[in-house]
């Protein structure tokens, strides 16, 4: 604890609760990120076994839309898992690990 005073006490609480908010939001948020990164990968995946099982050209088309949307997503899912892991050691710097 920083003071000795109530209100600097409660002050102290007050920024290590919206430390833990704002780490439980991006938390959340990020690993949204990947779930839908992870939903664009396997409709690639999905698309791409429909193609290699029927292989018309609605399916070719679906297939490289599909693999444009994956593409993104992929990085997408590269910049959400670098920030899941900043995030993590922003918390373990500021003692927020149990």
């Amino acid at each position: 604890m920083t003071g000795i005073t109530p209100f600097e006490l409660a002050e102290s609480r007050r920024a290590q609760g919206d430390r833990w908010l704002t780490t439980a939001y991006a938390t959340n948020q990020l690993i949204t990120v990947l779930q839908e990164c992870n939903t664009m990968i396997d409709e690639w995946k999905a698309a791409t076994l429909l193609y290699s099982n029927y292989p018309t050209m609605a399916n070719k088309i679906e297939m490289d839309l599909a693999l444009e949307l994956a593409t993104e997503a992929l990085k997408e899912k590269k910049s959400a898992d670098a920030a899941l892991i900043k995030v993590a050691e922003l918390a373990e710097q500021l003692g927020m690990v149990e």
